[in-house]
């Protein structure tokens, strides 16, 4: 489980990595479409075909943490460890693209915050009202 919880963790960061990085080229894509330079269209066509060739690698990663997401809930079903155990959100692919600051991959638990877990939540992460007022 908790090699699990570890492999997990570094492929989620390195989807983190891969989004802000596919963030940065919408970025450059935007500055080329609205530039009015010679060349424009030339970094415009770059760029896209940039972003499309990391949509796999980033989907990859996205299906590899939602599989290793469901080890866990089934080691967590055999009672291979506690019932209380903290599994961490899925993955919607649905939604990854938008680069929603509000989505769950964003809300990253660390291994320090597990250890320190004793059964509640943090309110910005578990109560809606302060989640609202964040917003």
């Amino acid at each position: 489980f908790f090699a699990l919880q570890m492999n997990m963790h570094a492929v989620k960061a390195h989807l983190c990595t891969k989004l802000c990085e596919r963030k940065f080229e919408l970025a450059n894509l935007e500055h080329a479409y609205h530039s009015k330079q010679m060349g424009a269209s030339k970094t415009r066509a770059h760029i896209e075909d940039a972003m499309h060739h990391h949509e796999p690698t980033i989907t990859v990663l996205a299906k590899k943490y939602n599989d290793m997401l469901k080890q866990m809930v089934r080691l967590r079903a055999t009672d291979a460890v506690a019932t209380n155990a903290v599994l961490p959100p899925a993955i919607i692919l649905k939604t990854l693209f938008k680069l929603d600051v509000d989505d769950d991959t964003w809300h990253n638990i660390s291994l320090e915050d597990l250890e320190e877990f004793d059964g509640i939540l943090p309110p910005w992460l578990g109560d809606d009202t302060v989640c609202a007022g964040i917003r």
